[in-house]
């Protein structure tokens, strides 16, 4: 996945309030895969992933739907912490030093 911006969790916060509760973790965890998965594709191809687009977060919510506007509510909240944490579990996979 590309470097994270401020508008890459928005709009991923966006795309993962607009699901069913019961789905928001599992459509997180899918587009954080999906962005990882572009960005390889990108650097690999040197063009976009035809589904994931270039490799940001960002990208990856293209085809989902959205909440529109200005929207700050519990669950916009329950969005960005369902976001967080999963970019904060796919860091922690990523550290780990080898042998673990």
């Amino acid at each position: 996945m590309q470097r994270l911006g401020v508008m890459d969790l928005h709009h991923a916060a966006r795309a993962v309030a607009a699901a069913p509760q019961a789905q928001r973790a599992g459509l997180a965890a899918t587009l954080c895969s999906g962005a990882h998965v572009a960005h390889k594709y990108v650097k690999r191809l040197g063009r976009w992933h035809p589904v994931w687009g270039d490799g940001s977060l960002r990208a990856a919510t293209h085809s989902f739907a959205k909440v529109e506007g200005r929207v700050m509510d519990t669950r916009m909240l329950d969005a960005y912490i369902t976001v967080l944490q999963c970019l904060e579990r796919r860091l922690r996979e990523n550290c780990r030093p080898s042998g673990v």
